[in-house]
């Protein structure tokens, strides 16, 4: 898998190529496709841009993406419902050059540390902000993020097909009638995304019993633990739990090329004791026992920092086509809100779970 979104390492990388270095080799349709750069969404998920594919994945030529020929003339007959970026020209059209492919590399910029890294940004997944789950297999993500200066390579992606494990990105890249293309890239980005190998998670029930989970998302936390006055411990978790399991939080490079901290929880197999429902409300933990993060320059809430991942805008640049080839709910709330306690070191969230028979929709 190729870096994209830039990376910061604790005292050790798990990078080592040339930053803002790409060989992007792959021919129509074995690991290149074309896209335009009209969002498309599919379910409740907008993608950045519009892929041509069929319902399959399939990739679709100029001519059938845009039923136009070469020369921007309409053709005869084409199947405008299955033409993805209908009446586009052909040059507006702009190719994706697919991860998991031998043939495509690219080079996001890295950095290593021996001093703990700075969390100016916390993000968990969306999936655990937006909505309450049932007793079932719960897809858990963390990260943390802090500032460059100066800023370093991010290549631009877009999505090709599919959401969750068939999910396909590739880089974004020109469409040259002539010559080689060459990805867009932020020259500049102010991001990266922190990674130390010792992060763990921790996952502490906090009642016996189940609850009746929040339903309406507030943006607001709507946990009644909250101003217990818990203590975390690590490695064992926090005070008052009625049980606790504390796990090495592995760090995984996903489809899109960022770093992210994963763990497929399966709530329905947690080895609770007897009498311990699996449904009610758990606090989930995110901290590095190693001393590898410092949680204390994060910022409380704000228009300009708050729990959420750095903004794409204002001061991420337009993408631009650098270095040549010869060189959460539909409201917009969060249902549960993630904490920070900076003089512990960590970040939490307290989440509701459900039982099975509820309901709750499908699987994260």
């Amino acid at each position: 898998m190729n870096l994209s979104y830039p990376a910061k390492f604790f005292l050790t990388s798990l990078q080592s190529g040339v930053i803002g270095s790409y060989s992007l080799n792959a021919v129509f349709p074995n690991g290149m496709s074309y896209g335009c750069a009209v969002p498309e969404k599919i379910g409740t998920t907008t993608f950045p841009n519009t892929s041509c594919v069929d319902e399959t994945g399939v990739p679709l030529t100029p001519e059938q993406c845009t039923c136009r020929d070469v020369n921007g003339n309409p053709i005869p007959g084409c199947n405008a419902a299955a033409a993805k970026c209908l009446g586009k020209l052909h040059s507006e059209l702009e190719r994706i050059y697919w991860q998991k492919t031998s043939q495509n590399r690219w080079q996001a910029g890295y950095a290593t540390s021996t001093a703990a890294l700075p969390v100016e940004y916390v993000d968990w997944g969306d999936n655990l902000e937006s909505k309450t789950w049932p007793v079932q297999i719960l897809r858990v993500e963390t990260n943390t993020f802090s500032s460059l200066d100066p800023g370093t390579v991010r290549f631009d992606m877009w999505h090709v097909f599919g959401q969750g494990t068939t999910e396909l990105w590739g880089v974004h890249a020109t469409n040259p009638h002539t010559g080689a293309p060459a990805p867009y890239v932020y020259a500049a980005f102010p991001y990266a995304v922190n990674v130390t190998a010792a992060a763990r998670l921790n996952l502490s029930k906090l009642e016996s019993g189940a609850s009746a989970c929040p339903a309406i998302a507030t943006g607001a936390t709507q946990s009644p633990f909250e101003d217990d006055g818990l203590v975390f411990t690590p490695y064992a978790g926090w005070s008052g739990s009625v049980y606790k399991r504390d796990i090495l939080y592995g760090v995984e490079l996903n489809i899109k090329g960022s770093y992210v901290y994963g763990y497929n929880w399966n709530v329905r197999n947690e080895p609770v004791p007897a009498g311990i429902s699996r449904a009610g409300w758990w606090r989930l933990t995110f901290y590095s026992p190693d001393n590898g993060l410092d949680f204390r320059v994060w910022a409380d809430p704000s228009p300009g920092k708050d729990t959420l991942a750095p903004p794409l805008s204002p001061l991420e640049p337009a993408p631009m086509a650098a270095l040549s080839s010869g060189s959460e709910s539909e409201s917009g709330l969060r249902l549960y809100v993630p904490r920070v306690d900076r003089d512990n070191h960590l970040t939490y969230i307290d989440i509701c779970i459900q039982e099975s028979r509820a309901g709750g929709g499908g699987k994260p």
